[in-house]
C-alpha cells in the first residue's frame, strides 16, 4: 500500500511537471493562430482536416481500457498466477498508464467536463464534437458576437 501511495505521488509530480512544460511551450505559439486542444475518449477518432493551427489531441480514460485488458488476462487464473500476470502487465504497460494519468489530469485541470470537447486558446470550449471545422465555426460565431 505504501508503494502505491508513493507511486501515485510520483505520477502526480510527473504530470504537473509535464503540464508546466506544456504551458511554457504554448508561449512560443504564433498569436494569430488559435491553440486547439481536442479531448476524446481513448478509442475515439477525430475528423481530420488541413486546419493550420497548434493542435493537441488528448485521449481520455485510457486507463479503463488497460484495466479491462488486465481483467481479461487474469480471468480464470488462480490468485497467485493472476498476481504474477498483473505485475508483468503493469510493468510492461507502465508508460501507457502514466500517459493515461497525465491526459486525465490535464483534462481536469483544463476544466473539461465531458468528451468529446474542443478547447480554443485554453479558454473557449465546444462540447459534443471532435470535428475541428465544425467546432471552429461555433468558436468563430461566439468570438464574433463578443
Amino acid at each position: 500500500m505504501k508503494i502505491m501511495k508513493m507511486l501515485l505521488k510520483l505520477l502526480t509530480i510527473l504530470s504537473l511537471l509535464a503540464l508546466c512544460s506544456f504551458e511554457l511551450a504554448q508561449c512560443n505559439v504564433r498569436h494569430n493562430s488559435p491553440t486547439i486542444d481536442i479531448y476524446i475518449n481513448c478509442d475515439g477518432n477525430i475528423t481530420r482536416n488541413l486546419y493550420n493551427s497548434n493542435i493537441t489531441i488528448h485521449k481520455l480514460h485510457c486507463s479503463k481500457s488497460l484495466d479491462s485488458d488486465l481483467n481479461v488476462a487474469t480471468k480464470g487464473h488462480s490468485s497467485s498466477v493472476a498476481k504474477r500476470i498483473a505485475i508483468n502487465f503493469s510493468k510492461s504497460n507502465s508508460d501507457k498508464y502514466l500517459r493515461a494519468f497525465k491526459e486525465d489530469q490535464y483534462a481536469i485541470i483544463s476544466g473539461v467536463k465531458y468528451v468529446p470537447a474542443i478547447v480554443f486558446n485554453h479558454k473557449y470550449v465546444v462540447y459534443g464534437t471532435s470535428d475541428i471545422n465544425h467546432a471552429n465555426k461555433e468558436f468563430q460565431k461566439y468570438h464574433m458576437a463578443i
